[in-house]
């Protein structure tokens, strides 16, 4: 791993609470790394971070006992940059080259968990502000601390990094294959659609609504969710969805509970 310093680099500090996940706003590819690397060396940058991760390579810009100029309050903090444009359709997140950074990221993620005694949990705005530990988002510190208006990663869901750190989460049942039509309750997958929609900052994966109709946006967001988990388990090296058909089954019904953990 190649270091090249960033020009702002903070006092220094002892303890880490929380690993934070950015979007750098540049393409994700080869060589992004070392140009955000170069980037914080300029005058005009106002920020720094202490990790930046592309397909390729990992550059490290701040030493992790200083503090990095990434996502305020930063004393604690450990910024990570992955190189992402923060726009686009979300499913990005899915293609080779972001899976590419993701895979990379994830070992970087470990390493510094462990080093920091960081637990490898996930903790929102509201954790965030109740003291809790562990990995989180630029945007869920904005949302905690509101001393800045940066949102990325936009277009992300947490599990994507989440599974690779993990290396397992719970399959989709055995057997249940959502292309035979079963008993099925479209209010409820609205409901819960919308709120992985919220949660995940996925416009794709919104119904439009709640009414109860098997409509067309509705089988949309459908199709959008199922191509998710397919992305998921293939991260964590598990067994695809049958299909991304927009059929609401018990498998559907079954997988949105737990993602939304009601």
């Amino acid at each position: 791993m190649d270091y090249i310093a960033a020009r702002l680099i903070g006092g220094r500090q002892s303890t880490v609470n929380r690993i934070v996940i950015h979007g750098t706003s540049s393409a994700c590819k080869r060589g992004g790394a070392r140009g955000n690397a170069a980037w914080f060396q300029n005058a005009k940058a106002r920020g720094s971070a202490h990790y930046v991760v592309d397909p390729g390579e990992i550059v490290q810009c701040v030493p992790e006992d200083r503090v990095a100029a990434h996502a305020p309050p930063n004393t604690g903090s450990i910024g990570i940059e992955l190189c992402d444009p923060n726009a686009g359709d979300p499913l990005r997140w899915y293609d080779p080259p972001h899976t590419e950074m993701l895979d990379r990221a994830a070992p970087l993620v470990r390493g510094i968990a462990a080093r920091h005694s960081v637990p490898l949990v996930w903790i929102d705005h509201r954790q965030i502000l109740a003291g809790q530990r562990g990995i989180t988002s630029h945007h869920e510190v904005t949302l905690a601390y509101h001393q800045s208006t940066h949102t990325d990663p936009v277009g992300w869901q947490p599990e994507l990094l989440m599974v690779r750190l993990r290396h397992v989460w719970t399959p989709i049942f055995p057997g249940a294959d959502d292309r035979t039509r079963g008993g099925h309750d479209v209010a409820e997958a609205q409901i819960r659609l919308q709120i992985l929609a919220a949660r995940w900052h996925a416009p794709d994966v919104d119904p439009g609504g709640v009414d109860g109709i098997h409509g067309p946006r509705t089988a949309k967001a459908i199709e959008a969710f199922k191509r998710r988990i397919q992305g998921l388990q293939r991260a964590s090296g598990q067994p695809e969805w049958p299909s991304t058909d927009p059929i609401i089954g018990p498998a559907t019904i079954g997988m949105l509970r737990w993602w939304t953990g009601q």
